[in-house]
């Protein structure tokens, strides 16, 4: 994270902000950096999404921020790369969304914010 002192704000304001990773450790390591809680989460597997959703209750806030980038020459990335890329890239935002969005629809309040690479 390039700048913490706006998770931070947030944090000190009352907000509480859990971070998602596949490596749950790390999510704590930066959670704790802000305040925050962290957690396991696979974006490409929906009972992980909807658990970490489940554990974060009301969400005002989401922010999808997971990315999967390759470098190097495209014809040299395998076909299982470019399908774990679409899987976090692409289904991964819209599974948040999707879990999500009805609730926030519903109360008539919310933000998601996703963040996408040139990937």
């Amino acid at each position: 994270m390039a700048s913490a002192s706006k998770p931070r704000a947030l944090s000190a304001r009352g907000a509480q902000i859990i971070i998602g990773d596949l490596d749950a450790e790390l999510a704590d390591i930066e959670a704790a950096k802000i305040g925050g809680t962290g957690a396991q989460l696979d974006v490409t597997d929906e009972a992980s999404f909807a658990g970490f959703v489940e554990r974060a209750g009301h969400i005002d806030v989401l922010v999808n921020n997971a990315g999967v980038m390759p470098t190097g020459p495209f014809l040299d990335q395998s076909a299982e790369l470019i399908e774990q890329m679409f899987a976090v890239n692409v289904f991964g935002v819209a599974r948040g969304v999707r879990l999500v969005l009805p609730e926030m629809l519903e109360r008539g309040d919310g933000q998601i914010v996703n963040i996408a690479s040139v990937a």
